[in-house]
């Protein structure tokens, strides 16, 4: 019964919050295969249903998460549950353009949302992410592309629960700067081949719509109106990334603001041939808009007073 299901997953949580770094590991491979079955296998027919103890799976991850005190523990989990959220988007993806059904209002998007917090939990436990190796920056992109093709980054959703949204952030102030690789010369091309979005994989009424919210985002002056006319899916999505990614930092943290500054010395960036640095530049503008607001709430001190010249020093020069 799904009950019972339920209780030996829970017994399998309190087991491994308590028990050695191996045996942690080999109880969190189960859940992961679990939790990506449940997608394809309905039921297993004999032992854990899988669909129907998921949820129990992925709570008992997020318990997991919280009572884990190992730091190479934890960014081994990271990576798997990215790994995980990314595969499950890929495999969503297809079938939705298979039956035509809309991904973001589809049960995978909400399967997807599920694993928020637990990558949340992560994500607290955790540092700032600093110079991540290559597959840890190309996994922490592809995420921060499907959070904006699932809508789980916009405030205020009316799809999406607020605790959502929550989480996203958390996991935003942990999150690495999402700069080129260096696998290629040049950023444009460098999310031409290996983004898990291709630019010909988004409908072209949907990429209309991306494109307008990023013109309302940058403001629509005309020499980003016309670089933006002419990019596609990938180039859109990234910079709406970007956006996202650094406008929820900022919300969480002021402090975080000048890390903005180095997507504007990113050589991929620098180099792009689709006009990218100047749409970066764009985002920045309105990044620093928000963190003047954002200051402009706080209670004037002289900490306060210091923290706008030095930004404003940086951004003038």
């Amino acid at each position: 019964s799904s009950s019972l299901d339920n209780e030996i997953v829970n017994q399998m949580a309190q087991i491994a919050v308590n028990a050695e770094l191996s045996v942690q590991s080999q109880v969190l491979n189960q859940f992961i295969r679990i939790t990506a079955a449940s997608r394809s296998e309905p039921s297993s027919g004999h032992g854990l249903d899988y669909r129907s103890c998921s949820r129990a799976v992925i709570s008992a991850m997020e318990s997991i998460a919280k009572n884990s005190n190992d730091l190479s523990q934890l960014k081994d989990m990271l990576i798997r549950l990215l790994e995980l959220f990314i595969s499950l988007a890929l495999e969503g993806k297809k079938a939705s353009d298979a039956s035509g059904q809309i991904i973001k209002a589809s049960s995978l998007a909400f399967d997807l949302g599920l694993l928020l917090p637990v990558l949340a939990a992560i994500a607290c436990r955790l540092p700032r992410i600093e110079d991540p190796k290559q597959r840890l920056l190309k996994l922490f992109r592809d995420f921060w592309l499907y959070c904006i093709v699932m809508g789980f980054a916009v405030a205020g959703s009316q799809i999406w629960p607020a605790e959502w949204l929550e989480a996203v952030k958390q996991i935003a102030v942990k999150s690495p700067l999402l700069l080129s690789t260096g696998s290629e010369l040049y950023l444009g091309r460098e999310l031409k081949y290996s983004s898990a979005l291709r630019n010909e994989a988004m409908a072209p009424a949907d990429l209309a719509e991306l494109k307008a919210n990023l013109l309302r985002v940058v403001g629509g002056s005309p020499d980003i109106t016309a670089i933006i006319n002419k990019l596609g899916a990938a180039e859109c999505t990234y910079l709406m990334s970007v956006y996202r990614l650094e406008s929820l930092r900022i919300s969480a943290d002021t402090k975080s603001f000048p890390l903005i500054f180095l997507y504007l010395e990113d050589k991929g960036i620098l180099r792009d041939k689709l006009g990218m640095w100047q749409c970066v530049q764009a985002v920045a503008d309105k990044i620093f808009e928000e963190f003047l607001e954002k200051l402009a709430l706080k209670p004037k001190s002289e900490e306060t007073e210091e923290e706008l010249e030095s930004h404003a020093d940086r951004k003038s020069g």
